[in-house]
């Protein structure tokens, strides 16, 4: 293990508007042929589901692991990817340049998903990124190297879980927030509640 990422403001911020960004443009319809959505909530940062995900990415095994809330033990959804190259990089640089992508290789699983049909495994990471009742990400990022290849291990977990059996990810709409929910000001389409 040549490092394991220290979340700083800037990182968690990093990490948050990538997820959201991808959100934003489901609920504004600007995914065809994805349906836009209505009340799709802003994801917030969770220290406890960052912890976890730390701790996970810490071990270098490409596989997910079952975490759970500390709050309340309800399960997490889970999201993990690894980035390989030859050229070493640092554990800053390498997050700086990977992060954008592999939340990206995440959501580019929408150009498989149909809407009409249930969960299915071959786009589970973009179903968990948009999923209706998810309101919070942590994250851990790790770096190392084995046998001449320096890779990148982002874990991202999400509360609460997502992907659950026979349930559209979200409800369909046109990027509206209602009831006691109003919209983002950096994210038009995305909803937080009222206090």
């Amino acid at each position: 293990l040549i490092g394991l990422k220290v979340m700083k403001k800037k990182d968690i911020d990093l990490l948050l508007d990538e997820h959201n960004k991808c959100r934003e443009k489901v609920a504004a319809g600007k995914e065809p042929p994805q349906p836009g959505a209505v009340n799709m909530i802003l994801l917030t940062w969770s220290s406890d589901a960052a912890l976890q995900a730390k701790a996970w990415a810490s071990g270098c095994d490409f596989m997910h692991n079952s975490p759970k809330t500390k709050k309340t033990n309800k399960p997490m959804g889970q999201n993990i990817y690894m980035k390989s190259s030859t050229e070493k990089g640092t554990l800053e640089s390498s997050f700086k340049k990977y992060i954008p992508e592999m939340v990206k290789g995440w959501y580019d699983e929408v150009k498989l998903y149909n809407y009409g049909d249930p969960f299915s495994a071959a786009t589970g990471h973009y179903t968990q990124i948009v999923w209706k009742s998810t309101t919070k990400v942590g994250c851990g990022y790790s770096y190392y190297e084995d046998n001449g290849w320096y890779t990148g291990y982002l874990v991202c977990n999400y509360s609460p879980a997502g992907n659950w059996y026979g349930q559209p990810p979200y409800k369909k709409g046109s990027g509206t927030c209602t009831g006691k929910l109003v919209a983002s000001t950096k994210y038009k389409h995305l909803c937080y509640k009222k206090k």
